[in-house]
């Protein structure tokens, strides 16, 4: 069976312009259980925006995936939206903390 790839991105975008991007805390998005993940980039920053990224792979199918952070952010009242961009299927929220994005193939 083949293997879901995906990544996990956190933007801060509440700390745009902040002093020490690195400096910044941000929240950490859950992984599924089940999932094999690894930090792509702990923490970064571009174009002052702080910034973590995380890579995972899973044997669920990508609207599994998907399912579950929509379910999961709609029960914090996120209002998560759905698109498609280039050979992933992606998912991302905002609150006041940052932007939450989950991209899938």
């Amino acid at each position: 069976m083949n293997r879901l790839r995906a990544l996990v991105i956190v933007l801060a975008l509440p700390c745009m312009g902040a002093a020490d991007p690195l400096a910044v805390t941000l929240p950490e998005l859950e992984i599924m259980d089940g999932m094999d993940a690894a930090w792509a980039a702990e923490r970064m920053a571009m174009n002052g925006v702080p910034m973590t990224i995380k890579t995972f792979t899973s044997r669920r199918s990508a609207d599994r995936v998907l399912d579950y952070y929509e379910r999961r952010w709609l029960t914090v009242g996120l209002e998560p939206k759905r698109t498609e961009f280039g050979d992933y299927d992606t998912i991302g929220a905002a609150n006041a903390q940052g932007f939450f994005s989950v991209q899938v193939r």
